[in-house]
């Protein structure tokens, strides 16, 4: 079954999820989506930055998340 839902982060987003804000709830919930399969997450290679400055940690867990995306 091909994935219906596609979205886009940019560094607001990102940023948001970082410092706990209002929708970090929904970028969680896209992030588990997308690493079940269900979802296809893009972000541009600029913003990829604002996490590896951010938290070590998120980066990689971002990472595993965009691999599992693209293998599928």
């Amino acid at each position: 079954m091909p994935v219906t839902n596609r979205f886009v982060f940019d560094s607001f987003a990102l940023i948001g999820y970082l410092e706990d804000e209002k929708l970090s709830d929904r970028i969680e919930q896209l992030l588990r989506s997308a690493r079940a399969g269900d979802t296809k997450l893009y972000l541009h290679a600029i913003h990829s930055g604002v996490a590896i400055k951010s938290r070590s940690e998120f980066i990689l867990s971002l990472t595993r998340c965009v691999t599992s995306v693209t293998s599928h």
